[in-house]
């Protein structure tokens, strides 16, 4: 697109700088090619021969323009009129011919090349001539090859230039073999400058797709290029990420760039080229993903300039109807779930792209609201237009059990139906070993928990060292009992309370091996309940925009830093490319961008290194060694600290503590704020870190400042600042933040609106999910445990994939030995914690019952039970078949274990032995597990 002369400025009167064009682009201008046709002194210098015609050579005496020639005139030079004056005079009239430069071109060597100058070493004897128009840039300095001879065709056309600058020389050759002096041409070969379509945009559309309900599609229109000779248009485009809504999403192929090429020849009768993409993936939230486009216009193998927009996918914004009649109940060990659809005359699903039913679980009794669906665990997906589901019981107790529907456009019904279901463990299973990873002390399943010697959260509080290797590595951290057994998590932090584990982001929790002692088959129940909580405020949910260290200010509440350009020409000060700075009243704080712009505001990690406080392999004054573990926090130098989770002083579990540094490497820790008592007695109050305690200004951790606005370009003023806690301090003083050297960080405070018009208050759906696994194995330990302790992962079943970990599912199945691993994930860890507030499971067996009929033909009779598989003794009882005349007779148990039972029959009158040989029958029952 050509621009008029008023649109760009030149400048070219000043001989000691090289012209140049001022030209101010727009936001979608990318590539731009400047052409400048010039009028400059000839390449006639005092001393070059210049020919007319034949035999017309002329040597140059002087020139007009040459500032050393007798017959120099700066007037005719300054208005572009330039005359030479010959040596000879010409013999015949040669007015409006042109004169050719035929002296020779110097050849030579460059030489001193350095910072941009350097010399040009020729033989002035022979090329002859003067270069004192040199300033007027009228020179070429060429390296390169050598010439290559062509020979040239009637079009005396070079065919395949490379793109660059090409040098030509040509001369004359006679009939008679006769040569004239070479005459030299450099040219430099660009790419045809095809330019980038323009009027481009991108229309979303809304179809009915057979097979899917109601699909979205988008079309990208422009101008066809005209006068170009464009024969085609390369158009590529994808999708910048794709929800996970489901099988067989659209558009999962569209997350790299997908490229086609349209012929020019389908330009529609207004003169556009259109092409539209089916099939594409809003996701779950309307307007949070965007579908991107670059056109490129191609003469044959001609490529023109690069077109590139995106738009941001709205979808399908109707919301379907929701479900009714939502019951339910309980079927041994199983729960079904039945409701209805909302449905037209004919009897057809009243949402022709309804997708399916979304049931989630939360404990307890539960209202029917978005708040509860969005924080409770997910249970089962039903495609539409199924009315019924049965589940597999994995956990027994009272849950509230909420439903909604979802559309093929990942939207939900606006309600939510509800109903509240208690379940009962059927009593034709028994308990045989319980874990609780929560509490083991506490007695959840009728019996001691078969853990009830472990700390809570074992695979947390006691795992040294990944639960990977189980020997001493002499570090001081020798392998656990639950390191032995595998067990072992990660991303968990504690919480104030030792029953909960937190995860504020994705983790893992890895239980030990447990053995159920013998190869069985039975059920294994997990009981895991988790909550999941929405944060709401500044504190929780930012992001780093950029990470900066302060200059001194001098002036309180006054924060400067010239780094970037400046702290205040990063947010707007004087810096045109930020769009609409503002202080926002709103949010009493700055803001840039629109409604869903960056809310800014200076945040203050604290001056620390690692955790706020970690104090490791302490010792006190008796040989006793203390350890803690966990996220401990808190202030030093007679401020507060909290410690969790102390291994060997669980005196001070989960209580406020004041510390005093001692020195850099021991602190003494007291129950009270004035440091009068100390925490037991004397000989416990002072303790020794094996390494230096954290250093650091803890006060001011994880407080923040709000912003009033730019001062200058280095200098902001801060708003209304806060403490950790969330508290207002009732000024604007961030402490240290306006001395020198003081890292900060200008971050952006994230709104509900920043996730899309899809998101509530009660948070983004689907931000957090969990999932339980289990691996089981009928090996012993000695197949399952190396010699040296370490796991032999091969011995569990499945193991070549996954490392034989999968889905848990409740049901019966052969093993002896099992491991679960629960994981949370979580993809909006500034918006949702996870707390697991209870971790229990049970080995439950089905009662077994064994009967066997056998002739009483010897005085002890043995009967083979291994068959059964019991795990202990079952119950015996007897019935006499086939008695002889002494009826009745009396069967007692002589021995009896899980394997076999021994029995001998007397009679009832005197209790005398009862006969082997009268052909009695005895059928025995054995009933347990």
């Amino acid at each position: 697109t050509q621009r008029s002369s008023g649109q760009f400025v030149l400048n070219n009167d000043n001989v000691q700088m090289n012209a140049n064009v001022v030209y101010t682009s727009t936001a979608t201008e990318t590539s731009f090619r400047t052409e400048v046709d010039y009028y400059s002194v000839p390449i006639f210098e005092i001393g070059d021969n210049v020919q007319v015609s034949h035999a017309n050579v002329f040597s140059i005496a002087t020139t007009s323009f040459d500032p050393l020639s007798p017959k120099y005139n700066a007037a005719l030079t300054a208005n572009y009129i330039y005359r030479v004056h010959t040596s000879t005079t010409p013999v015949a009239n040669i007015g409006g011919l042109n004169f050719t430069n035929v002296s020779l071109d110097p050849v030579g060597k460059i030489g001193n090349a350095a910072d941009g100058s350097g010399t040009f070493e020729y033989d002035t004897a022979v090329y002859p001539g003067r270069f004192t128009l040199a300033n007027n840039r009228i020179y070429h300095l060429e390296t390169g090859s050598d010439f290559e001879p062509i020979f040239l065709t009637k079009d005396k056309i070079i065919p395949n230039l490379l793109q660059g600058t090409t040098s030509i020389r040509a001369r004359n050759k006679s009939r008679g073999g006769r040569l004239s002096a070479f005459n030299t041409k450099s040219i430099n070969v660009q790419p045809i400058p095809i330019q980038k379509v323009v009027n481009a945009s991108i229309v979303e559309s809304l179809y009915r797709e057979q097979t899917g309900g109601v699909a979205v599609r988008v079309t990208i229109q422009f101008d066809h290029i005209e006068g170009q000779e464009v024969t085609d248009y390369e158009i590529s485009y994808k999708l910048d990420s794709v929800d996970d809504v489901g099988v067989d999403d659209g558009g999962t192929d569209l997350t790299s760039f997908n490229t086609v090429k349209v012929p020019a020849t389908g330009v529609d009768n207004d003169g556009k080229i259109r092409f539209t993409v089916n099939g594409i993936n809003r996701g779950i939230t309307s307007d949070t993903r965007n579908v991107l486009f670059r056109v490129v216009p191609l003469n044959k193998d001609l490529r023109g300039i690069t077109a590139s927009l995106s738009k941001s996918i709205i979808g399908k914004t109707a919301k379907p109807e929701n479900i009714f009649n939502f019951t339910g109940g309980q079927q041994t060990d199983q729960i079904t779930l039945l409701w209805s659809y909302p449905r037209t005359n004919d009897g057809e699903l009243k949402d022709i792209d309804l997708k399916e039913v979304v049931i989630k679980r939360l404990a307890g009794i539960q209202s029917a609201d978005v708040e509860n669906f969005v924080v409770a665990d997910d249970l089962v997906t039903v495609s539409a237009g199924t009315a019924r589901k049965s589940i597999p019981i994995d956990t027994f107790g009272e849950f509230t059990y909420l439903a909604r529907s979802r559309d093929t456009s990942g939207n939900f019904s606006d309600d939510v139906v509800a109903i509240t279901l208690t379940t009962s463990r059927p009593v034709r299973s028994t308990v045989i070993k319980a874990y609780n990873e929560d509490e083991p002390t506490t007695v959840f399943a009728g019996r001691t928990n078969d853990n009830s010697a472990e700390q809570n959260y074992p695979s947390f509080t006691t795992s040294n060292n990944g639960g990977i290797f189980a020997a001493n590595k002499g570090d001081g951290f020798p392998s656990s009992i639950v390191d032995n057994a595998n067990g072992t998590s990660s991303g968990f932090s504690a919480t104030s309370s030792s029953t909960d584990l937190l995860a504020s982001e994705s983790a893992e929790y890895i239980t030990s091996i447990r053995d159920a002692g013998a190869t069985i088959t039975g059920a294994i129940f997990v009981d895991i309940e988790g909550t999941q909580s929405a944060e709401t405020t500044f504190n929780d949910s930012k992001e780093t925009y950029l990470s900066g260290v302060t200059d001194a200010s001098g002036t309180a509440g006054v924060l400067k830093d010239a780094s970037f350009g400046g702290i205040g020409h990063v947010l707007g000060f004087s810096n045109t490319a930020v769009v609409d700075p503002r202080f926002d009243a709103n949010n009493q704080t700055f803001m840039t961008g629109g409604a869903s712009g960056n809310v800014f505001a200076i945040w203050d990690d604290g001056k620390y290194t690692g955790n706020v406080i970690t104090i490791t392999g302490i010792t006190k004054a008796s040989p006793a060694v203390v350890t803690t573990s966990g996220s401990e926090h808190g202030l030093v130098n007679g401020n507060r600290i909290i410690i969790h989770d102390v291994n060997g002083m669980t005196q001070i579990n989960n209580r406020e503590l004041y510390v005093n540094r001692v020195n850099a490497t021991s602190v003494q820790l007291y129950t009270d704020a004035g440091r009068t008592a100390a925490l037991n007695s004397s000989s416990f109050d002072t303790y020794t870190s094996e390494g230096v305690l954290d250093q650091g200004d803890y006060a001011n951790a994880n407080s923040y400042a709000l912003i009033a606005g730019t001062i200058d370009a280095d200098e902001i003023r801060l708003g209304a600042s806060y403490l950790p806690n969330g508290n207002a301090t009732g000024s604007n003083a961030l402490a240290n933040i306006t001395t020198a050297a003081s890292s900060y960080k200008l971050v952006n405070f994230k709104q509900y609106i920043d996730t899309g018009s899809g998101d509530t208050f009660a948070g983004a759906l689907g931000a957090i999910s969990s999932q339980t696994l289990i691996r089981t194995t009928t090996a012993a330990n000695a197949q399952l445990y190396y010699a040296n302790g370490q796991l032999d992962i091969n011995q569990f079943i499945g193991s070549a994939v996954n490392e034989g970990f999968q889905t848990y599912q409740a049901g019966s199945r052969t093993f002896r030995q099992f491991q679960l691993k629960f994981i949370v994930k979580n993809n909006q860890p500034d918006e949702f914690d996870f707390t697991i507030d209870k971790f229990r499971y049970t080995i439950e067996k089905d009662t077994v019952t064994f009967t066997d009929t056998t002739a009483y033909n010897a005085t002890t009779k043995t009967v083979d039970i291994t068959s059964a598989g019991f795990l202990t003794r079952p119950v015996i009882s007897y019935s006499m078949i086939d008695e002889d005349s002494n009826k009745p007779h009396i069967v007692v148990t002589t021995a009896a274990s899980n394997e076999a039972v021994s029995y001998q029959v007397f009679k009832s009158d005197d209790g005398s032995a009862g006969s082997t040989t009268s052909g009695m029958s005895v059928m025995m029952t054995a009933i347990g597990v």
